[in-house]
């Protein structure tokens, strides 16, 4: 299907490294997950039929590791990511300022490596909040 341009493959990888992969999910599986996502590029006709999901909060909210993130998926080839907070957080009303930073910091990384960034399920006020910081510290 990804030859002839129909459908799209998204995983959440939260991701880019196998320490914060096995701390995230649970499972030494992220060496495999990007050797199935390397086949999916270069099975697709388009990259934009790949996108990776990333779910920041505070087991992958550093700095540091976004960056690795940004710059492993320019080097698959990436060019969608979605970012989103985990649930839990979000409920609780628990989302640190860390996450919104690394939340700003992820968009504005990926758009200095041509990746297109776009919040999934945050409510306006948090991709308000994401926006204000990467204007701010970003820019």
């Amino acid at each position: 299907m990804l030859r002839r341009d129909q459908g799209e493959i998204n995983i959440s990888l939260d991701s880019s490294s196998p320490e914060i992969y096995r701390n995230v999910k649970g499972i030494n599986g992220f060496a495999r997950v990007v050797d199935s996502l390397k086949k999916y590029v270069a099975d697709a006709r388009s990259p934009a039929q790949i996108v990776l999901k990333y779910i920041i909060y505070e087991k992958n909210n550093q700095i540091p590791e976004i960056a690795q993130f940004i710059k492993m998926c320019a080097s698959l080839g990436i060019k969608k990511i979605q970012l989103s907070f985990d649930f839990r957080e979000v409920n609780a009303n628990k989302v640190s300022e860390q996450t919104y930073v690394a939340a700003a910091f992820m968009s504005r990384q990926a758009r200095n490596f041509g990746i297109e960034a776009s919040p999934f399920y945050l409510s306006r006020e948090a991709v308000e909040k994401i926006n204000n910081i990467a204007m701010t510290n970003f820019s």
